[in-house]
């Protein structure tokens, strides 16, 4: 029997907040790097977004194993969905216009 995001339930309150440290703690680290690495660009951004990329592929990986997607229909929906947006974050910090 397949599951989909309606058989998710969402965390109850006394969980909710129970990670708040982890990503406090995060954001404080990853903030600084991500706007150091968009002040000084060229490899420096390229390689964050890379980075990032590469992460959200492995989340991807671990959706649609709780959903039953471990297809390769899958992988090129999620592929289709995350990559036009980091493709776009290193062509828009490129463009001396938009950018």
């Amino acid at each position: 029997m397949a599951h989909g995001p309606a058989d998710i339930l969402p965390p109850s309150p006394s969980t909710a907040w129970r990670d708040l440290r982890a990503r406090t703690l995060s954001a404080l680290v990853g903030g600084p790097i991500g706007l150091a690495a968009l002040w000084w660009g060229g490899w420096l951004w390229v390689g964050l977004i890379a980075m990032i990329a590469v992460g959200l592929a492995v989340e991807w990986r671990g959706l649609c194993r709780a959903l039953s997607m471990a297809s390769a229909r899958g992988w090129v929906l999620g592929l289709l969905y995350f990559a036009p947006a980091c493709l776009s974050l290193v062509w828009l910090r490129d463009d001396t216009i938009a950018g």
